[in-house]
């Protein structure tokens, strides 16, 4: 019984933090959203790169991912 508990416990949590990173990949990786970085960074006198800019995007999904994966363990 409680290995059932514990099971379906993992599959709830594997399933919430799937819809997120769904979400937050959507929100970080629309070309909108490389574009709006990309002028600000433009703005500030900084010229990145694609590859920099794809970097800088993984980076920052990397964090919201982790403090997600954070949060939802501890439900």
């Amino acid at each position: 019984m409680p290995n059932q508990l514990l099971n379906k416990k993992m599959t709830e949590n594997a399933f919430q933090i799937s819809l997120i990173a769904a979400i937050y990949f959507l929100l970080f990786a629309h070309p909108i959203v490389f574009n709006l970085v990309d002028k600000l960074f433009e703005m500030t006198g900084i010229q990145l790169g694609d590859t920099v800019l794809t970097i800088i995007h993984s980076v920052i999904f990397a964090i919201f991912f982790f403090y997600t994966v954070r949060y939802v363990s501890t439900l």
